[in-house]
């Protein structure tokens, strides 16, 4: 008399492992970076992220305290040890994107014994899952209001008043951002405010790495530069038309059409890491057959945030036309 237990499904087990196997080959030869360059404020923040382990929140110091023990002193002078004065911090909780890569049942009968074609469906539905992820959280950056399960944005961030990382501008009179409102055309004195703003960042302590603004004003931008001094860098020689790199004082300029519009943002990202959980950067699972689904899947995570620490040494100048 034969055991009553169900039969194994051998063709499913050896469907799973097959698909996990394509797609480890896949991840290994198209690295997750490859995918953002078309939404350039991602691309720019994930190429410059940092990894965290495990937690729900950060909790970051903001450098607003002042150290009350600095003494000039000689050999044999005491030094006092209080506490740290003013010590701010501030609070982000981390966001998840998830997401599945599925094929199903009947897709594998199709390609059933051809597995190169297997091969190109799971690389296809990796890339559209990569570059939804690239996509939402770039128009995530540029939000007009904060919203919930979604990454900090720019908008809200870099901002002269209001709240971000649970503090507000009116309890920390540090927490702001300049900005200046051009209310003109970039033309009609747009790129003095470049120079007031470089100017106020610095004595902020403060220097930008990038500046992010709409398609319209970078193309302005460019217009109003003298190709025949618009310098790359030291021993670069100067820019010819149609430059695929627009800079200020060496700081990139990003055209971005997510971005807000009429609007320069002036970045210190040093003061504003993107943090990426070092076990949920783009990571796919194993696949598996869910239990009521007759189709294999493959969970997918991208586990981040953007931690803005230093909201004064960030810039924007809005209402520029």
């Amino acid at each position: 008399m034969a055991y009553p237990y169900p039969a194994v499904d051998t063709a499913a087990i050896r469907n799973t492992e097959r698909l996990t196997a394509f797609l480890s080959e896949i991840i290994e030869k198209k690295p997750v970076d490859q995918y953002f360059e078309k939404y350039p404020t991602f691309d720019f923040f994930y190429k410059k992220k940092r990894t965290m382990s495990g937690g729900d929140q950060m909790i970051l110091p903001i450098g607003v305290g002042q150290d009350p023990n600095m003494i000039d002193a000689t050999d044999y002078d005491e030094i006092n040890t209080s506490g740290t004065d003013t010590t701010s911090m501030v609070l982000y909780n981390m966001r998840n994107k998830f997401s599945s890569l599925t094929i199903s049942w009947a897709e594998m009968r199709e390609l059933e014994g051809i597995d190169h074609k297997i091969f190109d469906r799971v690389d296809y539905k990796r890339g559209i899952i990569i570059n939804t992820l690239a996509k939402q959280t770039n128009e995530d950056f540029f939000a007009a209001a904060q919203a919930a399960k979604k990454v900090t944005s720019l908008a809200i961030g870099v901002d002269s008043s209001g709240s971000v990382g649970s503090l507000s501008q009116a309890t920390e009179s540090q927490w702001a951002s300049y900005e200046i409102d051009h209310s003109d055309t970039y033309e009609n004195d747009g790129y003095s405010q470049f120079l007031t703003m470089w100017e106020q960042l610095k004595i902020r302590k403060s220097e930008p790495d990038v500046i992010i603004t709409t398609p319209t004003l970078h193309t302005k931008y460019e217009a109003e530069q003298n190709v025949d001094v618009r310098y790359m860098g030291d021993g670069m020689g100067a820019m010819g038309r149609g430059a695929s790199q627009l800079l200020f004082k060496r700081v990139p300029i990003i055209a971005d059409a997510d971005c807000t519009s009429d609007t320069f943002y002036f970045l210190n990202t040093m003061g504003m890491p993107y943090y990426v959980d070092s076990e949920g950067d783009s990571k796919f699972f194993e696949f598996e057959m869910p239990d009521k689904q007759l189709a294999y899947a493959a969970k997918f995570v991208h586990r981040h945030q953007l931690c803005i620490t230093d909201r004064r040494g960030q810039g924007k100048i809005i209402n520029v036309t």
